[in-house]
């Protein structure tokens, strides 16, 4: 994710619950189950992203 303000602090959710967050590089690693899974970012200013993923065996 490219943030225009890049010391933005920056919440990761998948499937709706709380991963972690970011305040300088915006990048997080998780190993999600196999399956369909939704990715949500949101920055301090309620800006918001999400994308579907599909993880197969």
């Amino acid at each position: 994710m490219a943030h225009s303000k890049q010391d933005a602090t920056v919440f990761w959710y998948l499937d709706q619950t709380f991963i972690g967050q970011t305040e300088t590089l915006h990048e997080m690693a998780i190993l999600p189950e196999t399956g369909e899974h939704l990715i949500t970012v949101m920055d301090e200013f309620g800006n918001q992203t999400q994308r579907k993923i599909t993880i197969s065996n």
